[in-house]
Parts: structure tokens; C-alpha cells; sequence
């Protein structure tokens, strides 16, 4: 056991001269999200995975809810200059020496007048959580000691590595990183309860900065420093740590501190105006839309409550089952769309909806569906319209089969819900894995129709989908490394969900008269912008065995590879236009991707163009660098094969026939 001395301040290590200079790069991961935005996500998902509802039941309504606390108090009410220093101490002089952090921080660090004022502060808090339970001296796990239940270990002594399970939220091990970010000290304190004790323990990031000729690495704590040089926190339990730990609860106003869970204090906030909090913490409306945006479905079905205490005189916002449509009428929504209070009522009853489906209502579906007329479920699904034609919530489970690359096999399925909804001017889509929104999906602007698709946690296949996720958990991606090294057919089995509400609702329309022109142009597969031809009448009989249109098969079939993707002529569609356009852009979580194409992002002809092979067609600039005229010589061996993207980002690619007397009008379009 490490024995500790009485030196409790702020600590850095001084650096070899052999270590390499490295500075942090966490932020990277994290873009240009607005500071709510980030402290909603990334705070709430620690705290969800640490549910004790979640580690001792076998599902989260066994148990009780997670409760989070964002209190903006401190910034109007902070904390006097004369208990700073019982928090602060030995920190200014590493602040001073650090030349990324704000100038205003740096020169008040720098001539010591940055502890002798008042500083501000936000608290952010949760309970019903298993706290940073754990060994506090392990810092290896290299060693062959087990770590996967130190949550201590994980939060205070990696970044980049986690020691979460498949059924966790989060895996990368950066978003702690969102605590330190909203300092413009890059500091944090934390105080957690656990089932043994209360401890106490800062952490500072900050560049690899020198003092005196002295270089320091990145991480420093507030701790106490045992002989080794390991940092340890402060503990309840010791008698000399019980005042300091004490006032620390009593002068940064923690509410939980008899609780189970962990409270962290943020000093010296990044605050602005618009989206983020401002310098008065009272405009708390954005911080409360996009908790309810992240976090919606486990609040509606009564996993999570949170608590929004703006600063001044506001009175506390409490969101939960039965606040959260009270609460979202009363802040002022920048949202439009998706994203607009009327859309959020629907889905919240939507949520609700599914809480009393019982299992027999669920159409279950042995394999993910397709837009084809061999699907084997392609029955069930052509049966299913008279139920969409009258808006019915339509509840499907649908079962696949995925392979790790060590082999093993594990059976999994997750749930789609669909209404029809005529008032809508655009389909309206949500995913969610776990209990985590992923927001930037999209992919049923062609409809009429309201979807959710829920991969419960405990699935396997939302470990692979947490595989296709970038650190900020924003979209499913198709080829990603994580994916690539640990799954066999990743990008299919990704693909067939994030494709399961487009393909089930191409066949549930197919037969609806007065389609709009384009409902199934982004379908490239199955064409059936002309199925209401051939549709049976809406009182048909329903038969065991129903009768299925044949669908005119499309002109052209676009085919994603890593980097890339391959257009082709269908063998077997009735006509082939002479002339085509083919327009290229990044898949966008919102909008036309064509329209948010930049020529920085990659172009098809001029100086370092991508690689293209053709055949069967001749080739011609077109007015942007992302488009190109082909003119189609042979139909029968006609192809275009374009390499050279970014492997990370998923493609949107459309192919439009340029009309000509006497010439089908032949169109695909693809997302890869």
C-alpha cells in the first residue's frame, strides 16, 4: 500500500530528459459542438453507464432512475477569494506557464491575482450511480490486475482507454475530456461516493509547459502525494482530509454529497453568448434542448431525470417522464423540422407508445428487410399497408446473425417502430443505441413518416454499432477501423440497419397512389416510383400467399468499396439513356449534400482528381469539380469505378440520365 505525507496541493510531474514533448489532443475529437452541447452529452452517458440500476438489475426499470444535476449557480454566486486557496493552491504558476489557455487566465495566473478574487464555477452531478468505485492505488493494467470494475482507475489515470463493457454507452475514453474542456483553466475537481468512501481529486490538462528550466508533463492533480509519487485522492475516511472534504461540499453548494454518484466543479467556465451558457448562467434553454435532444428516450421511459438550475433567481428545471413536454414548451427551440417542439410531442408519444406493446404485437422479421420482391418477409410487409395507409403504430423486431473476427457468433436484433403521418412534409427519423441518441442520421426525407430504431444495450449488435461511432457518437459510419478489425461484414450489417426503415417503408408505399415524384430516388436498388400502376386496391382481400408487383428494374446499380464506389448497368432494365449526369458529394447529417460540397473535399476531374476507370462511356468535365457528363457507348458493358475518398465518410452519389427525345429517364442515387 502506498503510504502518503501531509503535502495535499496541486501537483505536476517533472519530465525526464529522455520523454518525448507531447501535448493533449483531445479536443480534436470533439469539434465545434456548442459548450451545452458537449456537457450534455458526454456527462450524461458517463452517468448512464455507471447506472447502478444498470450493474445490479437485469434491465434499467428494475431499478432507480440516474438523477444529474447542472447547477449554473456559481456564476453568479461564486466562490470567495478566501477559500480559493483551499482548492487552488500550487496551480497558478503552472496556468501562467501554459500558452494555449486564455489570456485573461494566464496574466492574472501570472501576477497571483487569480486566486484572491472570487471564481466562478458550474456543478455537475449525478446519483443512482455506482461512483469511481475502485482501487485508488492501481495506476497498470498491463501487469496482469484486473481493472474492468476501477472505475477510479479509468477516469483519473487514462485518456484514450476505457474499461467500459459491450453494453456501455461510451468505449473511446476521451469524453471525460468535455470537463476540463468547458475550464478556460482546463481543471476540474471531483468528488465521488462510493460504497467505502468519499474521496476527493482534481485534475488539470494542460501543454507540456516549463518553470525555472524545470519541464512539467501535461496532468497535474489536487491530491496528496504518496512516496511513490502517486497521486491520491483525498478520503473521508482519514481524519486529516474529513474538514477539507467537508467544506469543499459545503462552499461549492453539492447536493448529493450522501449519495452514491460523483459531483465534479468546473472553475473559471467558458461561457458566451447565442448557444452557450452566458456569463450570468441564465440562459439555461439551450442546455435543457439539448439534453432532451440526447437524451430523450431515457428520460420518456423513466431511466434519467435531470436538473437544470440556471443561475440568478430561475427557479430549478427538473426533466423527467412526466416534466419533459411541460419543459419543452417553455424554452425557446432554434431547432426547425426533426427538431421542432411539434416533432418532439410526436415522438415523445411515439416513446411512450412502445412502453405497452406486448411482445406478440411485434412483427418479427428473421433478417433484416429489403426492398426487393424476394425478401422472405416480403409478405408480411405487403400486408402491413392498409394498418400504414390508417397512420397505426407499426412495432417490428427484427433478428440478424453477426460474427466477430475470433469467430464467434452471437444471434442479436433490434426494433423499428414506423407511422405514417400526412401532416409531416418530410419523414422524420431517430436512432438510438442504448440509451444515447445518435442525431446525425437521416435517410427518410422522401416520406411521410415517423421512425425510431432502438438497438437495446444489451445487444450484441450495439457493440458494433459503437464500433462505426467517432468519439462524439454522432452516426453510424460504414467503414471505420474498429469495425474493420473486429467484425466480419461490419459495413453490411451496419448498412442493413440504418437502412431498415428506408427499405421497410419503399414496400409499405409502393402501392399508395399519389407518390411524390422523388419518394424513393435515394432507393438505387428498386425503383418504384411507377408501382402505383400496378397497385392492387386498398380493400384487397388478405391472402396467405399476397401477390407482389414486379418493379421495373432501374438503369444503373451503385456499389460502395472502401474509398470508393462502382456505378454499373443492370442487366435486364427495359431502356438505358445516352446521356447522364453523375454528381458526387459527402453524405451530410442534414440538407442536400450536393449543395454542401466543397472542391477542397476531393474532385472528379482537373488538378489531383481521383482515380477513374471507365468503360463502355466517354467522359466530360461537368460545371463543378464533384460532377462529370457521361455519355453511355455500350449499355451492356458499361461501368465507373472512382477510388480515392476519405474511407471515413460515407458517399452520397447520384446518377440522372440528361433527357433526351424518345430516351427513358433512367436515375440512381446511393449513399454509401
Amino acid at each position: 500500500m502506498t503510504e502518503t505525507t501531509e503535502d495535499v496541493r496541486w501537483h505536476f510531474r517533472k519530465m525526464s530528459p529522455s520523454e518525448i514533448n507531447q501535448d493533449p489532443v483531445e479536443r480534436e475529437f470533439f469539434g465545434d459542438e456548442p459548450i451545452n452541447v458537449r456537457l450534455a452529452r458526454e456527462v450524461i452517458q458517463n452517468s448512464l453507464d455507471a447506472s447502478i440500476a444498470k450493474k445490479t438489475h437485469a434491465d434499467r426499470v428494475a431499478g432507480p432512475p440516474v438523477r444529474v444535476r447542472f447547477s449554473l449557480a456559481g456564476l453568479t454566486r461564486p466562490l470567495p477569494a478566501h477559500r480559493a486557496h483551499l482548492y487552488f493552491e500550487g496551480l497558478s504558476e503552472h496556468l501562467a506557464a501554459t500558452d494555449d489557455l486564455d489570456e485573461r487566465i494566464r496574466t492574472r495566473a501570472s501576477d497571483g491575482s487569480l486566486f484572491v478574487t472570487d471564481v466562478p464555477y458550474i456543478v455537475i452531478e449525478d446519483a443512482g450511480t455506482t461512483g469511481l468505485c475502485g482501487d485508488i492505488t492501481q495506476y497498470d493494467d498491463s501487469d496482469g490486475r484486473p481493472a474492468s470494475n476501477n472505475d477510479f482507475y479509468w477516469f483519473f489515470r487514462n485518456v484514450g482507454r476505457s474499461g467500459k463493457g459491450a453494453t456501455d454507452n461510451g468505449s473511446w475514453g476521451l469524453g471525460k475530456w468535455v470537463m476540463p474542456d468547458v475550464s478556460h483553466a482546463s481543471t476540474y475537481i471531483a468528488l465521488t461516493k462510493t460504497d467505502r468512501d468519499l474521496l476527493l481529486m482534481g485534475q488539470s490538462i494542460l501543454k507540456k509547459h516549463t518553470i525555472g528550466g524545470e519541464r512539467f508533463a501535461s496532468y497535474g492533480y489536487l491530491a496528496e502525494l504518496g512516496d511513490d509519487g502517486l497521486a491520491l485522492p483525498l478520503a473521508a475516511t482519514n481524519p486529516k482530509h474529513r474538514a477539507v472534504i467537508r467544506g469543499f461540499a459545503d462552499d461549492f453548494g453539492i447536493t448529493f454529497r450522501h449519495e452514491r454518484g460523483l459531483s465534479v466543479v468546473i472553475p473559471f467556465p467558458r461561457i458566451a453568448s447565442g448557444d452557450d451558457i452566458d456569463e450570468e448562467g441564465t440562459n439555461a434553454g439551450q442546455l435543457i434542448a439539448a439534453v432532451i435532444h440526447n437524451y430523450f428516450y431515457p428520460i420518456v421511459n423513466g431511466w434519467l431525470e435531470v436538473v437544470v438550475e440556471p443561475g440568478g433567481s430561475t427557479l430549478p428545471i427538473t426533466i423527467n417522464a412526466n416534466t419533459i413536454d411541460q419543459v419543452i414548451r417553455g424554452i425557446e427551440l432554434n431547432g426547425e423540422g426533426e427538431w421542432s417542439m411539434e416533432s418532439y410531442q410526436r415522438l415523445f408519444k411515439m416513446v411512450r407508445s412502445t412502453q405497452y406493446l406486448d411482445e406478440s404485437e411485434f412483427l418479427q422479421l428473421s433478417s433484416p428487410p429489403q426492398a426487393n420482391e424476394n425478401y422472405e418477409h416480403i409478405g408480411e410487409l405487403t400486408d402491413l399497408r392498409p394498418r400504414y395507409e390508417t397512420n397505426q403504430l407499426l412495432p417490428f423486431r427484427i433478428s440478424t446473425n453477426i460474427t466477430s473476427k475470433s469467430g464467434e457468433k452471437s444471434k442479436t436484433s433490434f426494433d423499428v417502430y414506423i407511422q405514417r403521418l400526412d401532416s409531416l412534409d418530410q419523414g422524420h427519423d431517430y436512432y438510438i443505441r442504448g440509451t444515447l441518441s445518435i442525431p446525425e442520421m437521416d435517410f427518410i426525407r422522401g416520406y411521410r413518416a415517423l421512425a425510431l430504431v432502438v438497438v437495446k444495450e444489451n445487444e450484441r449488435l450495439a457493440a458494433m454499432l459503437r464500433d462505426s461511432e467517432a468519439p462524439a457518437h454522432t452516426a453510424w459510419r460504414l467503414n471505420t477501423d474498429r469495425v474493420s478489425k473486429r467484425w466480419r461484414a461490419g459495413t453490411r450489417h451496419i448498412r442493413s440497419v440504418r437502412d431498415s426503415v428506408r427499405n421497410i417503408l419503399s414496400v409499405l408505399e409502393a402501392q399508395l397512389s399519389g407518390l411524390q415524384k422523388d419518394a424513393f430516388a435515394d432507393l438505387f436498388t428498386l425503383d418504384v416510383r411507377n408501382a402505383a400502376q400496378e397497385s392492387r386496391s386498398r380493400n384487397r382481400r388478405i391472402t396467405d400467399e399476397p401477390t407482389v408487383p414486379r418493379m421495373p428494374r432501374p438503369a444503373f446499380g451503385v456499389h460502395d468499396v472502401t474509398g470508393g464506389f462502382n456505378v454499373t448497368s443492370n442487366s435486364g432494365a427495359s431502356e438505358y439513356p445516352k446521356k447522364a449526369l453523375l454528381q458526387v458529394a459527402y453524405e451530410m447529417p442534414r440538407g442536400n449534400p450536393l449543395k454542401r460540397y466543397k472542391s477542397l473535399d476531393f474532385k472528379l476531374f482537373g488538378d489531383n482528381a481521383l482515380e477513374i476507370i471507365n468503360r463502355g462511356c466517354e467522359l466530360t468535365e461537368g460545371e463543378q469539380p464533384n460532377q462529370l457528363v457521361v455519355d453511355i457507348t455500350d449499355p451492356a458493358d458499361f461501368s465507373i469505378a472512382v477510388r480515392g475518398f476519405d474511407k471515413n465518410r460515407d458517399l452520397y452519389v447520384r446518377l440522372d440520365a440528361i433527357v433526351e427525345k424518345n430516351v427513358l429517364n433512367g436515375n440512381a442515387e446511393h449513399d454509401s
